[in-house]
């Protein structure tokens, strides 16, 4: 049997997938921090446009520019555990994109992360409506394994995916869609230790980065994060 350590190629990979979310992880903890605002959108530089015909330019400006999902509303679950990148990521690119986000939590005024990072939550969950949110994303870590003992949590995801709203989940948080009991016969994804519980509820467990079924949007990992915020945004477009 040859040691993982002597195998660069893996050994590499698992370093290389390591630094990058540490990294971005580095990055948001530092957005959290100093409260980093939307950046501000910039004309594409010359050298991208040169050469081009006014129809071109017209659809290349066209595609550049950001998409506004400022008529939005977006709830982000919260509890103590949570994983850093997967409540914070999704967070600012929201708001980043326009939209209005709430962090919704069930009892408490802030929350912890794994690794004790603070989050201040908007609103108390009982205190709100389904009604009034256009999509719900449920972090990671441990924290769903907590959400799922809130029934307002529960009776809140169950509300937005019967209004086929988005209901979006990255790791963990497929926890919060079994207890929710909304993934029967739909394509799903979760982190791969809880395949089974997935199974068991009904879904059709799929180990890809983002698997999209209707209005149901998940993710495995924190290294997914670029591909499940992409598919949030399409959805609300």
């Amino acid at each position: 049997m040859v040691d993982s350590a002597t195998r660069p190629g893996r050994a590499q990979s698992n370093t290389t997938r390591f630094e990058r979310c540490e990294r971005a992880e580095s990055l948001v903890v530092a957005s959290i921090w100093l409260d980093i605002q939307p950046t501000p959108t910039l004309p594409p530089h010359p050298r991208l446009t040169a050469g081009m015909h006014n129809g071109d330019l017209h659809t290349f400006k066209t595609e550049m520019q950001p998409m506004s999902l400022s008529d939005k509303h977006v709830a982000i679950l919260a509890e103590d555990n949570y994983q850093e990148l997967e409540l914070h990521y999704p967070r600012l690119r929201l708001i980043e994109a326009g939209a209005k986000v709430s962090v919704l939590g069930a009892g408490e005024e802030t929350y912890h992360s794994g690794k004790g990072y603070a989050v201040k939550v908007d609103s108390d969950i009982a205190k709100v409506s389904a009604d009034d949110f256009d999509a719900v994303i449920i972090p990671g870590g441990m924290a769903p394994d907590r959400m799922r003992r809130h029934r307002h949590m529960v009776d809140f995801v169950r509300a937005l995916d019967k209004a086929e709203k988005p209901v979006a989940w990255i790791c963990h948080a497929g926890w919060m869609a079994v207890s929710a009991d909304i993934i029967r016969g739909r394509n799903v994804t979760s982190f791969a230790s809880i395949r089974d519980d997935m199974v068991n509820a009904g879904g059709n467990w799929v180990d890809e980065e983002v698997v999209v079924d209707g209005h149901l949007i998940s993710s495995r990992v924190p290294d997914d994060l670029p591909a499940f915020c992409r598919a949030v945004i399409q959805a609300l477009s």
